[in-house]
């Protein structure tokens, strides 16, 4: 969604499966609906460990 403009600002310990959305003009509403649509569209990403960052080159690191 980032590359659509539309960020997730954080995550809530008490919903880890769920993000809360709030969107200022019906115009930002739009361009949140079709972003949504187009993330939810498309195959789920491989989940990487939080420990664990892919960088550019394709390497898996561990964090510290």
């Amino acid at each position: 969604m980032q590359a659509k403009n539309v960020y997730i600002g954080r995550t809530w310990p008490v919903w880890p499966n769920a993000v809360r959305i709030t969107v200022g003009s019906p115009k930002d509403m739009a361009a949140f609906k079709v972003a949504f649509k187009v993330v939810m569209d498309a195959p789920p990403a491989p989940v990487v460990a939080e420990n664990e960052m892919e960088s550019m080159d394709g390497v898996k690191r561990q964090l510290a």
